[in-house]
């Protein structure tokens, strides 16, 4: 079985909230009927010595390299989303032939361009002033909210992962665009074209920049991903980690008449044609 790691998001990376979370411990049981998914909580979050102060990317790779190390695979496939993005991309750039595909959402070669939106910088000025009240505006902001009981149940996470502001000590500080040449695995970037916290130009520039890089962009809006179309997403997942498929225009397409009738752009922005 096709072994994927999930490469811990920090600080919000808690492996027990997210299965006492109903929404995610269904998406990682269905990943697990065709992936053996390997996760950890990164160091400083979660069940992890929370007391450390080397948060660097190095610190970050290590940690990854250890973990991949322990699973004795000789290959694995990475999924990151926001600043794990770099520290993926990093593991994959200095071991390339052990990564077999990489999936990102929400990164970005420099940390700061994924938050470089007006209003992520303003909640990002909260993380030193009061850790709660950030925690209690990221869930709104980045968590979902607004997507029912699912996003409600997400929004919890973030508070209780991490006792203080660590990520500002890290978030936005990595940097990866010299080692991108190297990241040889086939990558799909995943965009929503209705989310605000990350601007499409972003994305699609991530995945200009990677030799194998492929934006896809999916409907709706939710920054969580799998907050809307778990089912897609989760599919997604197994169809490229296992047999290398990459999303077809009629899956999107799928998801286009659900959430966005009468809307026809298609996949990646462009047409087959």
């Amino acid at each position: 079985m096709v072994t994927a790691q999930v490469v811990p998001w920090v600080p919000f990376s808690n492996i027990r909230l997210e299965l006492e979370n109903p929404l995610l411990r269904a998406v990682y049981e269905k990943l697990e009927r065709r992936l053996t998914v390997i996760q950890y909580d990164g160091r400083g979050t979660g069940h992890s010595q929370r007391d450390v102060s080397d948060l660097s990317l190095a610190a970050m790779v290590a940690d990854l390299e250890a973990v991949v190390d322990r699973t004795g695979q000789k290959t694995v496939s990475l999924f990151g989303q926001y600043n794990a993005c770099t520290n993926t991309l990093a593991y994959a750039a200095q071991h390339p032939e052990r990564v077999k595909r990489i999936v990102l959402f929400g990164g970005a070669a420099r940390g700061w361009d994924a938050m470089s939106t007006a209003q992520t910088q303003a909640l990002l000025s909260l993380i030193e002033q009061d850790w709660h009240l950030f925690s209690e505006a990221a869930a709104h902001q980045w968590m979902g909210w607004s997507a029912g009981d699912a996003g409600r149940s997400l929004a919890e996470d973030p508070r209780r992962s991490h006792a203080t502001g660590c990520a500002s000590h890290h978030a936005g500080c990595q940097r990866v665009t010299d080692r991108l040449p190297s990241v040889t695995a086939p990558t799909l970037v995943l965009h929503r074209r209705g989310m605000t916290q990350i601007p499409l130009e972003i994305s699609r520039a991530l995945a200009m920049s990677l030799p194998h890089g492929r934006l896809v962009i999916l409907e709706c809006t939710q920054a969580a991903l799998f907050a809307e179309d778990a089912d897609l997403i989760v599919k997604l997942l197994g169809d490229f980690f296992c047999d290398g498929k990459e999303p077809a225009e009629s899956m999107v397409a799928q998801a286009r008449r659900t959430h966005a009738p009468g809307h026809t752009r298609p996949v990646g922005g462009l047409s087959p044609r």
